[in-house]
């Protein structure tokens, strides 16, 4: 990662996002929310929320933590708002549970 005056400052990766198709966001969860080095990357990226770069992208995003409950939910939402808020798409996995498929 690159800081400078202590923000996180990635040109190139952000051009590299610029031009993907879609974009997995993804962090470990941290007491109930994603990481400080990934929130640094989201407040980067409103230079791109302001012209609305990745607007109708897709969007999908996953997190982890060290317990199996562990307040996965609020990083998930959080990822899932930010998208919402850049106008991208957001992708489910759309698999379904055994116990609702009948196994």
């Amino acid at each position: 990662m690159i800081f400078v005056n202590g923000r996180w400052k990635n040109d190139e990766g952000l051009e590299k996002l610029n031009q993907a198709d879609a974009i997995v966001f993804g962090s470990p969860t941290y007491m109930g929310g994603v990481a400080a080095q990934f929130k640094a990357f989201i407040d980067a990226a409103s230079e791109v929320w302001f012209r609305q770069g990745w607007k109708d992208k897709i969007a999908a995003g996953f997190t982890h933590s060290s317990s199996p409950s562990g307040d996965k939910q609020g990083t998930l939402l959080y990822l899932a708002m930010n998208a919402a808020q850049h106008g991208m798409i957001w992708v489910n996995v759309g698999d379904l549970l055994p116990l609702f498929i009948g196994s």
